[in-house]
Order: structure tokens, then sequence, then C-alpha cells
């Protein structure tokens, strides 16, 4: 799983398929072979593992059908290698795939110490260190494993057993800390946080901007991606002021701003929070903003994988200035967090996203333009005293589907 997954992966299967590919020839038996290879695909080992487990000689699963939606996990233990497979709904997981340089290696270079350590015994390789282990393994750790030292041959399984713990704790550390799903370098660390601004005056309000603002002390694990100022040319008048909880399209009066929030993969920044407001103002106008009784805080959940994204659908051919449907579907448990998002952050560089529920700001200035503050999804509101947002790292639960659909304008090439 390395191989195939660290960074020189795509350089070593690309190697791999100029040394296979083509053609070869050889002989079996005495007699001349000629192999054509035309096509390689790379996958592994214990990808081969899975598929030799599930599907029959025909190529067709042979097993029950709970066993191809089961979650399952194939751990492959080579001399220098261990890979652990995770697979969901027939599918490899990549959050619970990976490899490591570790392998039964390790209780070959512990039982070379150990019997160099006891007997003086400095010329056993690795190879025969890996003999020994193989012999107590096959015997189930109930026969004796000798092995010629000065002054005769001793049964040294005890020594092997000592060394295959070594490697069977290290393995297992491996396999806890790839399955640990609430590690903090899997997952998403971006999130979306804006306002909605309205302008229910009777004149077109232009060059309309909103600013994120952070208040206070600036913690070092929360930032923003991308320009702090957005901003469009104009805002036509309109009467609707859209407020917190109502649902339905962005009114032509109003308009979202995102901006999307980071967080540094560190657990140092579970528990941390970052006081904010967003301004919103346009041509001959004052500020107004949201309450600056707002934060961002990275709350750490405990993660019981029962949280999935089912879909997430829309046009994949795009053109600069038009207005796109995208629509993710997730799932989390029955009673599960009743204020979990599932949120997609489009660059806002080039793209501004609307969706069909969120919050607002009102405009001062001329007696009837104003804009209004809210937050808006991917971001949570608990406690109204103070009113805290929430920027989740770790995730957990899943069950009930619920499809969010929003529109994407994209606005610019960059």
């Amino acid at each position: 799983m390395e191989v195939l997954q660290g960074p020189e992966a795509n350089e070593t299967v690309k190697r791999l398929k100029g040394w296979l590919v083509g053609e070869h020839c050889f002989a079996v038996d005495g007699q001349q072979t000629t192999l054509h290879i035309r096509h390689v695909v790379p996958m592994a080992q214990p990808v081969g593992t899975f598929c030799e487990w599930g599907l029959g000689l025909d190529g067709r699963w042979r097993r029950d059908r709970d066993d191809a939606l089961a979650t399952l996990a194939v751990l492959d233990l080579g001399f220098n290698t261990l890979d652990l497979l995770g697979v969901r709904n027939g599918r490899i997981s990549a959050r619970y795939t990976e490899g490591d340089t570790l392998g039964m290696r390790r209780a070959a270079q512990a039982l070379v110490q150990s019997i160099r350590s006891q007997y003086q015994v400095g010329d056993l390789s690795l190879h025969e260190a890996d003999e020994l282990v193989r012999e107590y393994v096959r015997g189930r750790g109930r026969r004796p494993v000798k092995l010629s030292v000065p002054g005769g041959r001793q049964d040294v399984s005890h020594l092997v057993a000592t060394a295959v713990d070594v490697a069977a704790s290290e393995v297992l550390a491996f396999v806890a800390q790839v399955l640990d799903s609430n590690k903090v370098t899997v997952g998403p660390d971006s999130y979306p946080v804006g306002a909605r601004v309205c302008n229910i005056g009777d004149t077109t309000a232009t060059n309309v901007t909103a600013t994120f603002v952070s208040d206070g002390a600036i913690n070092p694990y929360i930032s923003l991606e991308g320009a702090s100022t957005l901003s469009i040319p104009s805002l036509p008048p309109g009467p609707t002021s859209h407020p917190p909880g109502n649902t339905g399209p962005t009114p032509d009066n109003c308009t979202d701003f995102y901006f999307t929030a980071v967080i540094t993969r560190d657990s140092a920044a579970y528990d941390t929070t970052q006081a904010y407001h967003i301004e919103a103002t346009a041509d001959g106008l004052g500020i107004v903003s949201t309450p600056l009784n707002r934060e961002l805080y990275v709350e750490k959940l405990i993660s019981q994988n029962r949280n999935d994204v089912l879909s997430f659908s829309g046009e994949t051919n795009v053109i600069v200035g038009h207005t796109y449907v995208y629509t993710v579907t997730a799932k989390t448990a029955t009673n599960g967090y009743e204020q979990l998002v599932t949120s997609v952050d489009f660059p806002t560089s080039c793209s501004r996203s609307s969706l069909l529920r969120s919050p607002t700001i009102h405009l001062p200035g001329q007696p009837t333009t104003r804009l209004t503050p809210m937050l808006v999804a991917g971001i949570r509101t608990s406690d109204p005293h103070p009113r805290r947002e929430r920027i989740v790292v770790a995730l957990g639960q899943s069950s009930t589907p619920a499809a969010r659909p929003g529109a994407t304008s994209l606005w610019s090439t960059r």
C-alpha cells in the first residue's frame, strides 16, 4: 500500500508498466514461449487477498451478499511490509487503508539480537531467524524450536516467542493508528462560514462588499483560505429580508458571501476559538455587521464511524458566468448530532455559493437600503448567550439520508 500511496507512487507505477508492457520471451521446460502484455493495472497485494477470499475462478462473487456489503479489513503482513486494506460496501475505503515498512523483519531482528546476547552467536542471518519464526508459528508455539549454538542444540522457542510478541505489538499499534477515526490527519479541515446580504430598500446597492474580521487574539490554528473581502458589482432592491429559518431559493435582492475557515491539523486545535464578525457595506452606505458575540469553536467529537456522504451530484462541464445546482446527500445516526452539517467548500476565488437555506445582513445608510448578517451552513449555532458557531474537526455517527441542494455561480477563471 505504501508503494502505491506514497509520494513516488506515480513514478513507480509508470516504471512498472514500462517494464511489463510489451513482448517477453522465455523458456518453460525447454519450450520457447512468448508472452504479449498489453495493459497493466497495478494493485496492492491485499486487494488480491480480498479478491481471492470473495471471488470464484469465474470472477464472480461467491460469498453471501452480506459479506459484500460488510465492513472488512485485510491485513497483509510480509517480511518488510505491512498493509491494511479497508473495504466498505464492496469498495476500498481510503480512510482505513494504509501501508508501512513494518513486517516480520522486526521479529527476525529482535530474535537475532536475543540469540547474540544469550548464546554469543553472531552469524545468524535475518533469513535464518525468519525460518525459526516460521517454524515456531507452524507449530503454534507448542513444539520446540532448536538451534545449534556453542555447547550443542538448544530450544530457543522462548526467545522466538518474545520476538514474535515484539512484532505483534508494533503491528497492533499500526492497525490501531490506521483505524483511529478521530485522528486529525484525515477528514475535513475546511469549513464555509459567511453571511447573507439583502437589500430591502428601493434603490440598487452598488459595489457591495463583505469582509471577514477576526476579533481579539488571533488563533494560530484557525485561518482563512483565500481573500477576507468579497464583493459583487450590485444588488437590486426588494422587500424580502429572508430571516434565519426561511427556506427556498435565495431572493433576487439577497446574496451569500462565503469565506473558508481552515483548521490546522493539530490536536492542539481542539477546544480553541476565534471571535469574529462579518461586515457589509456598499457605495454611499455605512457599515453593518453580524453580532459581535460570535466565535468559531473547534470541537472534538468522538467518531463512531456512522456518518457517511452517500453522493455528490451536479454538472461537471461548467461555463464561467452560469449558475449550477449541486446536491450532497449524507446520513447520520438516528438521534445523532442535531446540528451536524454536510457542506461543500467551493473555492471563493472563482465561485459564489448559495444554499437553499441560509442566514442574513441588512445595509443601513439610505433610509430604505439595508443588509442583514446571519450564519450559514458548515458552521453550527448553539448556546444563544454567547452565540457560538462551531467548526467540527472530528465527526461521528450515521443513518438517515438527507439531501442538501445548493447553487454555485462561476464568476472567474482564476
